[in-house]
């Protein structure tokens, strides 16, 4: 046997492998439990949007057209902030033609995937 192959069997054998299971078990385990966490608080988030936003519409009316002219421009105030180091702009998203962020994977606004060039910077 050379010394740059590991033989599992070697180590302890079943016990080793059942080692590395559970402790893929456990790191499994452990982000289902961070997704769900952030799942709720995405939710919790969303609600208190939502209820801001009624509350903004119901006393001072505001409009619907008004806050989604603001996200946009937001959004595109974010677009240049993470624009290129030559401040070259970013190519829109393929899907809804919005701004997206250079090292953004996916579209924000419409969940698009956009495949980054591995060889950027």
């Amino acid at each position: 046997m050379t010394d740059d192959f590991f033989d599992p069997r070697a180590a302890g054998g079943s016990l080793f492998d059942r080692g590395l299971a559970n402790d893929a078990q456990a790191a499994a385990q452990t982000a289902r439990s961070d997704v769900e966490f952030l799942r709720h608080e995405v939710d919790r988030l969303y609600l208190v949007t939502e209820a801001l936003w009624r509350l903004l519409k119901d006393e001072h009316g505001y409009a619907d057209a008004s806050l989604a002219q603001l996200v946009a421009a937001i959004g595109a105030e974010h677009a240049r902030e993470r624009s290129d180091p030559e401040g070259r702009p970013q190519p829109p998203c393929e899907k809804c033609g919005r701004q997206m962020g250079r090292r953004q994977p996916k579209c924000m606004w419409c969940g698009a995937e956009r495949i980054l060039d591995v060889f950027g910077r």
